[in-house]
Order: C-alpha cells, then sequence, then structure tokens
C-alpha cells in the first residue's frame, strides 16, 4: 500500500492541476467543518433561546392565570361583602322598596313581578317590571334612586332599560315621558 500511495504522492507533485485541486479540495473540506461547527453552535445556541423563551412565556401564562384569578376573587369578596342574594320571603317586599325609590319620581309607579310563583321558587331570581312617568325636572331624582338601587344590599341586575321620550322641535332636549324597566332580584 505505500507503494500505491507513494506513487499517487509522486504524480500529484508532479502535475500543478492535480495539487491546486488537491489544496482546493482541503480548503473546501476545512471551511465545510468550520461552517459546519458553526451552522451545529448557532443551532444549540437557537433551542437553547427557544426553551428559555417557551419557559418564560409558560410562566407568563401562569402568573396571568394567578392574577386574573386573585382579581376575581378580590372582586367577588368586595363584591359579596357589600351584597347578598335575597331570601324567598323578600320578593314582595322588595317592590315596596322599589315603590320607596320611585315615588319621588312618580307615586304612581307600576311594579309587578313578572316570574310566576312557583318559577321563582326553581329558578332563585325574580323578575320585576317597572313602569314610571317621569314628571320634568326629576331627573337627578331618577339617577339617584338608580343609584341606590345599583347601591342595595341585594344583588340586583338591570335586565332592560327603556326610556319614551317626545322629541320636542324648538329646543334640542327631549322631554323623557316614560320609564320601563325589567329587573331581576336573585334568591338564596
Amino acid at each position: 500500500m505505500k507503494t500505491q500511495s507513494q506513487k499517487m504522492w509522486s504524480i500529484v507533485r508532479k502535475e500543478r492541476k492535480l495539487r491546486t485541486l488537491l489544496l482546493v479540495g482541503a480548503i473546501c473540506l476545512a471551511v465545510a467543518a468550520v461552517l459546519g461547527f458553526m451552522g451545529h453552535s448557532r443551532h444549540q445556541q437557537e433551542q437553547k433561546i427557544l426553551s428559555e423563551t417557551q419557559g418564560n412565556l409558560q410562566t407568563y401564562d401562569k402568573l396571568q392565570k394567578i392574577a386574573e384569578e386573585e382579581g376575581k376573587r378580590a372582586v367577588q369578596r368586595g363584591f359579596f361583602e357589600k351584597k347578598s342574594f335575597a331570601s324567598f320571603e323578600d320578593v314582595i317586599p322588595f317592590i315596596a322598596y322599589l315603590e320607596k325609590l320611585l315615588s319621588p319620581i312618580d307615586p304612581e309607579a307600576q311594579i309587578t313581578i313578572k316570574s310566576p310563583e312557583g318559577q321563582i321558587y326553581l329558578d332563585h331570581f325574580a323578575d320585576y317590571a317597572v313602569h314610571f312617568k317621569l314628571i320634568p325636572g326629576k331627573k337627578e331624582l331618577l339617577m339617584k334612586a338608580l343609584e341606590q338601587l345599583y347601591d342595595s344590599r341585594f344583588i340586583v341586575k338591570n335586565l332592560s332599560f327603556t326610556m319614551l321620550y317626545s322629541p320636542m322641535e324648538e329646543s334640542e332636549k327631549n322631554e323623557f315621558q316614560e320609564m320601563l324597566m325589567s329587573l331581576r332580584l336573585y334568591l338564596k
């Protein structure tokens, strides 16, 4: 074998084209090895950064969920410290409470329970229909009454609020005539 490799080496030394080709091949191999090593190290760095980024995203998601849950708990704690579910016996007295709120606005306000009695017991809520007329100049009292309703000790949801008004041709303001509200009182 040594004789064949010596013969090849002597041919390569004599032929300039073969020497150049061998040198170019060696340089290409060296460049390919360097580029391969650099690509491999770059790939490892990218994988490391990607894994760190994914870990940071998971941590961020966990922290965001914890913050949202804590915020919900804080809101619920604050909400339920001030508010409570009404009992079944409070369904009828709540009408008196609404009449008390609305009597300065319209003493003849119509307040009715829309839910049938058996359904109230099953659904754990009572729906009320409130219909009243707004006397001009009593808008501030209406806002105060709605604020007091919101601040009441019971959990109440306004399902609908409709204002009927008559357009005034000469002035820019319209006069409110009637209000229709649907309220829901939540029960234990």
